[in-house]
């Protein structure tokens, strides 16, 4: 008797479980106000709601090479035009460096690929943006 109750609630426990685990992921996707970063290559346009970007030009790639260690790990600046319903620009984007346009923070994420030993052809970079809630300047 007792080995047949183990397993009835068992496998309610580990339902119970997956439950709680996957509403937790639906959730926390789900959330309206979260950045969802989105990735373009050099003379793409991403649309960020209504947000266009398009990045233009590399102007710096100073990164550290993968598998070096450097005293300075460098970075990216990318010429890069973004409009909103209110206005657009180009300008240069440093990697990490937020810039502001219609009320939203643009910031450029990532850069893919790592830097290696030989240069990196325009066509094989791939810039990952994200766009936010801007921060209120007072």
């Amino acid at each position: 008797m007792i080995v047949a109750m183990k397993q009835p609630i068992t496998t309610i426990l580990a339902a119970l479980v997956l439950t709680g685990t996957l509403a937790g992921c639906a959730s926390a996707s789900a959330r309206p106000d979260a950045p969802h970063p989105q990735i373009a290559a050099l003379g793409s346009t991403i649309v960020v709601g209504t947000m266009r970007i398009t990045p233009i030009s590399v102007i710096e790639d100073s990164r550290c090479p993968a598998r070096v260690q450097c005293i300075w790990a460098g970075r990216v600046v990318v010429r890069v035009t973004m409009s909103s319903l209110t206005a657009k620009l180009t300008r240069e984007m440093t990697m990490g460096e937020p810039v502001s346009i219609g009320g939203k923070d643009v910031v450029l994420v990532a850069v893919t690929p790592a830097k290696s030993g030989t240069p990196t052809k325009p066509a094989a970079y791939r810039f990952k943006f994200v766009v936010q809630p801007g921060a209120i300047h007072i």
